[in-house]
């Protein structure tokens, strides 16, 4: 093991058992809907955290609010997951994406393309069993993101 400045410089070793889950919530990601958050119930423990700027969602239940609130305020938004690997510690992967939306219209503004792209990253935390626990979202830039509207708490179903 190599070390420089104290960190461990070795190839980074991932674990392969989670390769699979990993691979299966990207999809999940990009291909989430109104009609296919529930699959999260599938590859999460119950325990499952979401977090964004806006929203700690604890709770696979609570989790699955914030984002039907999400795709409630954001109409015909998608993800698409550019690149993905693992972190240093073999629990730990990074997922890179941009969120593609349309913005509210009532903030609309005419010099404003539309939809408009969000990009972003997220660290996803995975049980030696292969279910993700935790999903922290990194956001880039979101000036046309209605914040007022998505800052409200989600309603329970």
């Amino acid at each position: 093991m190599l070390c420089f400045n104290g960190y461990n410089t070795s190839m980074i070793q991932p674990n392969l058992h989670l390769q699979k889950p990993l691979e299966d919530y990207v999809e999940y990601t990009e291909k989430l809907s109104l009609r296919s958050i529930g699959l999260l119930e599938t590859m999460s423990d119950p325990s499952f955290s979401f977090q964004d700027p806006y929203h700690n969602a604890v709770g696979r239940i609570e989790a699955e609010r914030t984002l039907d609130h999400r795709l409630r305020t954001y109409k015909n938004a998608s993800y698409k997951v550019s690149d993905f690997m693992w972190g240093r510690r073999q629990d730990v992967a990074y997922m890179f994406w941009s969120y593609r939306y349309t913005p509210r219209k009532k903030l609309m503004e005419r010099s404003m393309p539309e939809p408009l792209i969000m990009e972003g990253m997220s660290e996803l935390k995975f049980l030696p069993d292969g279910k993700i626990y935790s999903c922290c979202e990194f956001w880039g830039e979101h000036s046309g993101f209605d914040i007022k509207a998505y800052k409200k708490p989600p309603q329970a179903k």
